[in-house]
């Protein structure tokens, strides 16, 4: 899909390649209105995560921050790498909550460097 076809009547095509290369927001209205065209949903547009998988990988760092609260480091750790892997690029917050808490379970296990 082009970006003129995108923008449809309602958007400028320039507006569109300003919000394609991260130089404009869309507002909600917007945002919602892209992700119908492009047959996605909201979250997945703006975030690049369904919303059932955004919930699931939030319940995964709390069960491992749970791990490493109540003396399981090992297994916080290993939790943790695979939300890493989960979230990858496209969920760069969550991918970073998981890699710092990680690291702490890595420490907490004396695995410091």
């Amino acid at each position: 899909m082009s970006q003129a076809q995108l923008a449809g009547p309602d958007l400028s095509d320039s507006y569109v390649s300003l919000i394609e290369s991260g130089k404009r927001t869309p507002t909600p209205v917007v945002a919602r209105l892209l992700a119908e065209r492009l047959g996605c949903t909201t979250e997945f547009l703006l975030h690049g995560i369904e919303p059932r998988q955004r919930i699931d990988t939030e319940l995964g760092l709390r069960h491992a921050e749970l791990e490493l609260l109540h003396g399981d480091p090992s297994a916080a750790a290993d939790r943790f790498g695979e939300i890493v892997k989960v979230a990858g690029e496209e969920n760069a917050m969550l991918a970073a909550q998981a890699r710092f808490g990680r690291a702490r379970a890595l420490e907490a296990q004396g695995r410091i460097g």
